[in-house]
């Protein structure tokens, strides 16, 4: 999952400002990188993705058992406010874009 703050959510989806923010996620196990991937234009990518749902493939979550959460909210450390949470995995890792690239153990060719 992944945690927002409200003012980089705010930030990211400022019209004027929608192609300037990108999401760089490091997935790592303890001190090694597993990959890094680079979402750019990252609330028009967002959008896109959550546009295309229907073409998300089948939940493991079983039918009045259990839900599997792709957005959600969650108090922040100080309990004063909101911090948006995402399920990176299951909107970024199972959908292919354009704006979403990712280099295994952290490689980031000098092309691209």
């Amino acid at each position: 999952m992944i945690r927002l703050k409200q003012s980089q959510w705010q930030s990211m989806c400022l019209p004027d400002k929608k192609d300037n923010y990108e999401l760089l996620l490091v997935v790592h196990e303890k001190k090694s990188v597993i990959e890094i991937i680079r979402v750019s234009s990252a609330w028009a990518t967002l959008k896109n993705i959550l546009s295309q749902l229907v073409k998300q493939d089948i939940t493991e979550a079983e039918y009045k058992k259990e839900v599997e959460v792709l957005l959600g909210f969650q108090q922040n450390s100080d309990s004063n406010a909101n911090e948006i949470i995402f399920n990176w995995q299951r909107l970024l890792k199972s959908v292919k874009h354009s704006h979403i690239n990712t280099y295994p153990k952290g490689i980031v060719n000098s092309g691209g």
